[in-house]
């Protein structure tokens, strides 16, 4: 997914992103564009970075 693509999907920018958005995210079903994952992250600054490294490796 490129960043523009995340960017519309929720509707602003990568780096302004909370864990909000991101549990709007987690109710989506898996498409071209979303496709879950699941672990567990200790804070939000971790669970942010891992996400985009995901983004990044599509």
């Amino acid at each position: 997914m490129e960043r523009n693509q995340v960017e519309e999907l929720l509707g602003k920018r990568i780096e302004d992103i909370t864990s909000s958005d991101l549990s709007r995210i987690c109710i989506l079903a898996e498409s071209p564009l979303v496709e879950r994952k699941s672990g567990k992250f200790e804070n939000e600054k971790k669970l942010k970075v891992s996400i985009l490294k995901e983004v990044i490796g599509f």
